[in-house]
Formats: C-alpha cells, sequence, structure tokens
C-alpha cells in the first residue's frame, strides 16, 4: 500500500513496476494469503483450511478479472508486465490471457 501511495498523484493512474511491484502484482493479496496460512497452522482447524481454500479461489478469480480490466487499460505496457512479473510470487507469470 505504501509503494502504491507514494506514486500515486490525483488525476494520474500509471501502471506500478517499482518497489514490490517488481517480485509479484499482487503483493498485497500475497500478504493476506500468507497472513492466512499462518492463522491456519497457529489454530489448526478443517473450517479454517476450508475457509482459506474458498478465499483463496474467490481472491484468485478476482485477480484475474482484474488483470483482464489492466490489459485493456494499460495495454502493451500490462501485457509486458505479464511476461516479467509473476502474478503472486515466482509462478504464474502468464497463466491465461484473462480476457
Amino acid at each position: 500500500v505504501v509503494q502504491l501511495r507514494r506514486r500515486l498523484h490525483p488525476g494520474t493512474h500509471t501502471l506500478q513496476r517499482h518497489g514490490i511491484f517488481r517480485f509479484s502484482r499482487n503483493p498485497i493479496l500475497l500478504g493476506m494469503y500468507l497472513f492466512y496460512l499462518g492463522n491456519a497452522v497457529w489454530l489448526p482447524s478443517l473450517l479454517l483450511w476450508l475457509g482459506f481454500l474458498l478465499y483463496a479461489g474467490n481472491m484468485h478469480r478476482r485477480v484475474l478479472m482484474e488483470e483482464g480490466y489492466l490489459q485493456s487499460r494499460f495495454g502493451d505496457d500490462y501485457r509486458s508486465y505479464l511476461g516479467e512479473v509473476p502474478r503472486y510470487v515466482g509462478f504464474g507469470t502468464q497463466g491465461r490471457d484473462p480476457r
């Protein structure tokens, strides 16, 4: 969030490729996944694990929808970014075309 706010100025919207966004296209969501998984390990419960599967599946679907929007908004610049930076971390750079 700090990385986004540093570069966001009123009236301007640009693709963020700096800071943590060089390593993951969705670093905030990745942090939320890790937080949830940490809680599921710390407080083992079948309900938490099932909840994580539902949460992760839903959020991944939303990421794919957002990628489609960003691709239409930023065009070739975003398509280049898709090929350079993984969706989460270390895997899934391009995945499928989100259109």
